[in-house]
């Protein structure tokens, strides 16, 4: 159970990387698949941000 919570931290870590590396028809695609998920849109404005966060300065 403890190397399950692990692996879960670890590829949860990696998320924002592999967000930043899809190409643009990738993108678009896990777009479309997050926002047919429960809290879709919500999790579709942080995918967004992961994606451009290097273009946004606030």
């Amino acid at each position: 159970m403890k190397n399950f919570f692990e692996n879960f931290k670890r590829n949860l870590s990696d998320i924002p990387r592999k967000v930043e590396q899809t190409s643009k028809g990738e993108f678009i695609f896990l777009l479309g698949v997050l926002f047919l998920l429960p809290g879709g849109s919500f999790l579709c404005i942080a995918a967004i941000y992961v994606k451009f966060r290097n273009y946004i300065k606030f």
